[in-house]
């Protein structure tokens, strides 16, 4: 009877490893990184973050990464976790900048950028917002504070500005590995997160997060079969439709990350309505996330069809991969104004042969009249 059941319990092993195994080959890549980065972690093999806590800065290691396969954007090995700038101090700091560099398992020799995807900083609104008695604020635009992306790992408010924030507040940090390249056998790396802050100061300015971004529309009926994509860059194929999938004021269904085709082509999406200008904003700062094969994001003033700024990117030429995207950092700034129309122009040019995958956003630094003013009361009484 023992023996019976050991053999019951054998096969019922054997057909559960079987079931599992035909489940994970059939999953896509993303879906099997998240899997195996899954067992990695149960298994004890890729350790636990480490924060390094400084007067200027605070740095943060990532559990260990380990890449076997190609991974394109979204695709690859991930971590996120809630942190502090500082646990043990609530002094106000500002932040001015942000690094991510890629280490080697050791966390001290520095690897190639090309392996780091994009890092994400998100700030809690609701809680942020609350403390500065600024509850319209709250749910009005998503909290990404900053975003470090391939061609873009670092960053530098201008000189004078800043995100003020506690230093014992909770943010959100998540990070992704790329490897657009590279197949070989298995090896591990880290992300090293650095946040660049300072001490209060009467003379700081602050400044406001704001994300815009691409989408175009498709057609939820048949998302995935649009010939009409490959000559019209007025329509997309979205890369899937349950991420980065919205639906605008008239119902139509759009896409923040789609495919684009061999060949050159021009995109152009009307942001004004993610601006929502009550007045005007002053701009500061623009961080730019994009993919390879992209060769610049403009920002244009539709309405008067001026050039406020183009973040010119730079592929590799012996690698997929973007060397550098430029960035925009100005203490005098230029004005968006609330009776104008703004759109994004993103320019393609797909060198690969074959289908690729796109995303194109700019995350704004825009001055904060308001919480400047509630600042400024603070050393004037």
């Amino acid at each position: 009877m023992r023996i019976k059941v050991l053999k019951i319990i054998v096969w019922l092993s054997l057909a559960a490893v079987l079931g599992g195994g035909l489940y994970y080959l059939q999953l896509s890549n993303r879906h099997k990184a998240i899997v195996k980065t899954t067992l990695f972690a149960k298994l004890g093999l890729s350790g636990d973050w480490q924060v390094s806590y400084g007067e200027r800065q605070t740095d943060f290691y990532s559990p260990l990464f380990y890449v076997d396969n190609i991974y394109t954007s979204m695709e690859g090995p991930k971590a996120m976790r809630g942190f502090q700038i500082n646990p043990t101090d609530s002094s106000l700091v500002w932040v001015n900048g942000f690094e991510t560099s890629v280490m080697a398992a050791d966390g001290i020799t520095e690897l190639s950028k090309d392996f780091m995807c994009h890092t994400n900083m998100d700030y809690y609104d609701q809680s942020y917002y609350s403390k500065w008695q600024i509850p319209n604020r709250i749910g009005s635009n998503y909290p990404r504070l900053a975003t470090l992306t391939n061609g873009m790992e670092s960053y530098r408010y201008p000189e004078g500005f800043g995100f003020p924030i506690r230093a014992d507040e909770y943010l959100y940090l998540s990070t992704q590995v790329l490897n657009h390249n590279l197949q070989g056998p298995l090896f591990g790396l880290r992300h090293k997160v650095s946040i660049f802050h300072e001490a209060d100061g009467p003379e700081l300015k602050p400044l406001r997060p704001l994300t815009v971004f691409m989408m175009l529309p498709y057609d939820p009926l048949f998302p995935f079969d649009n010939e009409a994509a490959k000559d019209d860059p007025s329509v997309c194929i979205p890369v899937e439709t349950k991420n980065h999938n919205y639906e605008d004021a008239n119902g139509v269904r759009r896409s923040g990350h789609w495919v684009v085709f061999p060949g050159q082509q021009t995109y152009r999406n009307d942001i004004t309505a993610q601006l929502e200008i009550k007045d005007s904003l002053q701009v500061h700062h623009i961080a730019t996330h994009l993919h390879p094969f992209a060769t610049g994001l403009k920002l244009i003033n539709a309405t008067t069809n001026e050039l406020l700024f183009h973040a010119q990117a730079v592929n590799h030429k012996d690698r997929v991969g973007l060397e550098k995207i430029v960035e925009y950092s100005d203490a005098k700034g230029f004005t968006l104004y609330a009776d104008q129309q703004y759109e994004l122009v993103l320019e393609i040019d797909n060198t690969s042969g074959e289908r690729q995958d796109m995303m194109a956003s700019m995350f704004f630094g825009i001055y904060d009249a308001d919480l400047d003013t509630r600042l400024k009361s603070r050393f004037e009484n």
